[in-house]
């Protein structure tokens, strides 16, 4: 026969006898006729709570003695951690994840910590150790985590109370002489909305505002103090889907904080680095000290898979900065963020398509190309805007413009835009077409010497656009820009530069710029032309017909006075081959090149150069606006002198630039030159 004090209770707390039999709950009327002095224990309250309690009905043991939860390294913050997430889980299975409405409050004046809940109230089974009912998606996958909370709360002397909507109130307390924790169940006479914990003599100053994820942000204005990021993903073996958060603050302050499932857990730079942005991660498993992640990969992965658009952009926006110096601009990883999480920690070989899709947009939109510190030099020289990439985040911009295609796709526009803007050698100004012709000149040296018998020399062309490039070498052809033509320096080291890369593909296969090939080709290169200018007599010769007007001087040509010489068998002919005259006059039986007196002929000098007789702004398009050049500045002067020296009937050889020689099959008497 059951006492019908017992079967009330059984009834109140809904326990079947055989239930109590099986699981070893004590009626406390028995304890009591027992031992009292325990019963007298174990019925006693905090005074601050007594007036809520109406009476104490039953006992069990938990199985968990106090010690347990120090050998685990549990901390009061850990404790608490446990009833807040049971609060969550209610409250999202109820109400939907954006209404949850759980209360953490801290009761100063009674030194107490309040945590309420809507929910339909915890039952005496949530306390059996091993026996938890939480799906895959709950926050409180950990069956014994209540249990421990409450032995580590009783054992460090901090009463707990927990009060559900059916009137049912539960405590743990540990008798003298035993360290085994129990759990009372008993009765109350206050009004709960569903669960509500009561956690006496909290005298911790540990922050709690950033316990509960949704308190936290609620304690932050969205879009004015932080800017929050959320993406739903679910699990094959949990088709559920669950939020994950990325949160910043505006001011770029380091939220550096870890949630899991709502649930702080700690600073991520106590995990494994500082980090600029909060997460708040749903599958995510934990060690049992809450503290800690069961898996340092599973987090780094979680957190590449939470970035989204958005995300990703602020994240660039942030990390990197994009420096100019000259004309070139480059992207790096500013130095306060080389050991941040986002950078070093994080790892983005699991970040979403969308997410690798923005990091690509990021960079197009600055028109930035991806490639690493070890060719950085490289990609600036030839024109790529680069940004270095750290080795961590490559994934993130697997999709992003590499500097190799960039400089692929520059080549070729260089290439289009050079051949669509060729500039005849006729159209340009006698200044350039100078410049030109020293250009050619230095590479016909440097290819006689070196290619000749291998390969042909390449064709030189000029063209208005070639995109940043003051030249470029494609297969058997070099582009010179035209601009390089208004300075002689600049023609002659862009057409070497030009040609070493020729050279260096002929010899190494590959020569671009910056590179060991590069350097051999053009030591090798320049060195053979200062050879040849130092010590070949036609290679001095040919420069200095070039420089002073003669426009397509050769290297391999010795043209006009040797021949007329050699043709006339003059006696006495006095002429000088580098200084060469737009004309020669024969008088006699003599080739004379000259402009200065001497008893028998003039001897050419400087002041005979077609760069001395014409501006160099002035285009020579035909031969036809050659000669009228010459029978306006060159004829004048030749047909005085001559006259002063009584050569009326001296013979004049116009010299072709064009051809680099002087004109035999022609020639004006020089009393007859046409003047104007």
């Amino acid at each position: 026969m059951i006492e019908p004090e017992l079967e009330e209770a059984l009834r109140f707390h809904g326990i079947s006898k055989d239930k109590m039999d099986y699981e070893l709950i004590k009626w406390l009327g028995s304890v009591k006729l027992e031992n009292p002095t325990v019963y007298s224990y174990i019925i006693k309250d905090d005074a601050r709570v007594q007036d809520y309690i109406k009476q104490w009905d039953f006992v069990v043991s938990t199985g968990i003695t106090v010690d347990y939860p120090k050998r685990r390294g549990w901390d009061s913050f850990m404790a608490l951690r446990e009833f807040v997430q049971n609060a969550l889980d209610i409250e999202d299975k109820l109400f939907g994840y954006e209404n949850i409405m759980v209360d953490v409050n801290v009761v100063e004046h009674e030194h107490m910590i309040k945590i309420t809940d809507r929910g339909p109230g915890i039952e005496f089974d949530a306390f059996k150790v091993g026996a938890s009912s939480k799906g895959c998606a709950d926050r409180g996958y950990f069956g014994e985590g209540l249990k421990v909370a409450l032995a580590y709360l009783v054992g460090t002397g901090r009463p707990v109370y927990i009060f559900n909507k059916r009137g049912q109130v539960f405590k743990p307390c540990v008798v003298p002489g035993s360290d085994i924790v129990l759990l009372v169940i008993g009765r109350h006479r206050t009004v709960v909305p569903g669960t509500m914990v009561r956690i006496y003599n909290w005298f911790k100053t540990e922050d709690l505002s950033y316990m509960v994820f949704q308190t936290w942000l609620k304690s932050h204005a969205i879009g004015k103090d932080i800017i929050v990021w959320r993406k739903d993903t679910m699990k094959p073996n949990c088709q559920i889907n669950r939020p994950n958060f990325i949160v910043k603050n505006v001011n770029n302050v380091p939220v550096n904080k870890l949630w899991v499932r709502d649930i702080y857990v700690n600073e991520l730079s106590s995990i494994l680095y500082r980090s600029l942005y909060g997460y708040n991660l749903w599958w995510i498993s934990l060690e049992p000290n809450r503290r800690m992640v069961a898996s340092v990969s599973d987090l780094r992965s979680e957190a590449a898979f939470a970035f989204t658009k958005e995300a990703v952009y602020d994240l660039l926006n942030t990390v990197f900065e994009i420096t100019f110096s000259g004309v070139y601009k480059i992207a790096r990883v500013k130095k306060e963020y080389l050991d941040y999480f986002e950078v070093r920690g994080i790892d983005w070989w699991y970040s979403s398509i969308d997410a690798r899709k923005a990091a690509a947009e990021w960079v197009k939109s600055n028109r930035l190309a991806v490639t690493t510190e070890e060719n950085v030099d490289w990609f600036t020289y030839m024109g790529v805007k680069p940004l270095i990439c750290p080795r961590e985040m490559e994934r993130l911009f697997s999709d992003a413009p590499t500097a190799e295609r960039a400089l692929a796709e520059i080549a070729v526009e260089r290439i289009k835009s050079a051949d669509s803007t060729i500039v005849s050698e006729d159209t340009l100004k006698f200044g350039e077409r100078v410049n030109l012709g020293l250009a050619k000149l230095l590479i016909e040296i440097a290819h006689f010497e070196l290619l000749s018998y291998e390969k042909n020399m390449p064709q030189i062309i000029v063209s208005r656009n070639t995109g940043d490039a003051a030249g470029m070498t494609r297969g058997n052809v070099i582009y010179l820009n035209r601009s390089v033509l208004q300075f002689t320096e600049r023609a002659c080291s862009t057409a070497i530069h030009e040609y070493a890369h020729f050279y260096g593909e002929a010899s190494y296969s590959k020569a671009p710029d910056i590179s060991e090939e590069f350097e051999r080709a053009l030591t090798k290169v320049s060195g053979m032309i200062v050879k040849a200018l130092y010590e070949d007599a036609h290679a001095v010769a040919a420069f200095s017909r070039a420089k002073r007007g003669a426009w397509n001087a050769s290297y391999r040509k010795h043209p006009a006075l040797e021949t007329i010489v050699t043709e006339r068998a003059a006696p006495r002919t006095f002429w000088m081959m580098n200084h060469y005259a737009p004309a020669v006059v024969a008088v006699d039986a003599r080739a004379v090149a000259s402009a200065e007196y001497t008893e028998n002929s003039f001897i050419a000098d400087e002041d005979w150069c077609l760069t001395r007789f014409i501006g160099r702004d002035i285009v020579i398009p035909s031969k036809e606006v050659y000669f009228n050049i010459c029978r306006k500045y060159v004829f004048p002067k030749l047909r005085k002198i001559a006259m002063d020296r009584g050569w009326e009937k001296a013979m004049v050889y116009l010299y072709d630039p064009w051809k680099d020689t002087y004109v035999y099959d022609k020639a004006y008497i020089v009393s007859e030159l046409p003047v104007e």
